[in-house]
């Protein structure tokens, strides 16, 4: 059995975690499918709620502190970055992939030190796989997320949990040098393979702006899954060195602009 998991790992049909498990699916598809689309719809519900409700509450009284950081501030951000999974099949390695978040921050100060945060918005993270003996042969399995982030901020030092909700995938391909890479929208049998994401990420966020209307900081933060970009519980424990680990971490550098938000101050 161990010589049959190689030879599925080894080939250049990706993404390849899905491939190792196929014999062990359960059909979670059309649960899922529902699911993607209820979050999808949710997502441009609370960020057309963003964009509207902010500037309705920021004409609706006065400020009356010199710093936004007084106040919940709330706005939007983007962040952009790498992931790269931990450990590659065998006859593979691993390689970055471009990673990016952009949603709406929010942001409370509980002391004059101590704030709470929260985001909410949409994360694309990619696991990308290369053949050891000939780099022309590769693969790569992107997810988009519903990303939900609340994190502390002590000073400039933040720390928070990234919880991804997936939303869809894709995967790319190709299989040497005379071969046309390939894309397409993941199958109902590899998304279902799709784990959400749990994450705990550690950073900094630098404030370089801060006034009586909103401020503006940047941020760098990176963090490493407690889980797998695959659900890889039903690969039976003898083949784990052969399939790999999945586990992502990644690295984001962005921008926030935060609009106070009168009557909210501490």
């Amino acid at each position: 059995m161990k010589n049959a998991l190689v030879a599925v790992v080894r080939s250049p049909i990706v993404p390849f975690g899905p491939a190792i498990h196929g014999a062990y699916l359960t059909n979670r598809s059309a649960m899922k499918s529902t699911r993607s689309a209820s979050l999808r719809t949710l997502f441009v519900v609370a960020a057309l709620a963003v964009a509207g409700g902010v500037p309705l509450l920021r004409a609706q009284g006065d400020l009356p502190y010199d710093k936004a950081t007084s106040y919940l501030t709330i706005g939007p951000s983007f962040a952009g970055g790498a992931s790269v999974s931990l450990e590659p099949p065998q006859g593979n390695k691993v390689a970055p992939s471009f990673g990016f978040r952009f949603g709406a921050d929010m942001a409370y100060p509980l002391t004059s030190s101590i704030g709470g945060t929260f985001l909410l918005g949409y994360e694309s993270r990619a696991v990308r796989l290369r053949s050891l003996e000939d780099p022309d042969v590769y693969s790569s399995s992107r997810v988009g997320y519903m990303a939900i982030m609340p994190g502390f901020q002590f000073g400039a030092f933040w720390i928070g949990m990234n919880f991804g909700l997936p939303l869809g995938g894709s995967v790319t391909r190709k299989a040497g040098q005379n071969a046309d890479e390939i894309s397409r929208d993941m199958t109902d049998t590899e998304y279902d393979k799709v784990d959400v994401t749990l994450e705990p990420r550690i950073g900094t966020v630098i404030r370089v702006h801060d006034d009586q209307n909103g401020w503006v900081g940047i941020t760098l933060n990176g963090g490493l899954t407690l889980n797998e970009f695959f659900d890889m519980g039903d690969v039976p424990s003898a083949a784990r060195d052969i399939v790999g680990n999945y586990q992502t971490a990644s690295m984001h550098l962005g921008l926030t602009y935060q609009f106070a938000i009168p009557g909210t101050a501490r």
